[in-house]
């Protein structure tokens, strides 16, 4: 049989301000989920679990996406360590 790894699944965050949200952090420099300085949305836009992502959008109007939702786009330090799962010091 393979075996197959899995991944392990984290809830959503409250402290996040919003639904299907993620805090990021480097638990190898001490950090913890409740020390993290950062959110990221858990899947892509429009965020929702098993949905279609949002496609051939345009970076101002995805800036204006997140700023209609009161979120940010990430910056590409943010976006590795969101995707790593550990947000190391630059």
């Amino acid at each position: 049989q393979a075996i197959r790894k899995t991944h392990e699944f984290r809830a959503g965050d409250a402290r996040c301000g919003a639904p299907n949200m993620v805090t990021v952090f480097d638990p190898g420099a001490g950090g913890t989920a409740q020390s993290a300085k950062l959110c990221v949305d858990q899947y892509e836009y429009p965020n929702i679990a098993c949905d279609y992502p949002v496609t051939w959008v345009k970076s101002d109007e995805a800036e204006n996406l997140c700023k209609a939702q009161g979120k940010r786009l990430c910056d590409a330090h943010e976006w590795e360590g969101a995707c790593a799962g550990a947000l190391h010091t630059p």
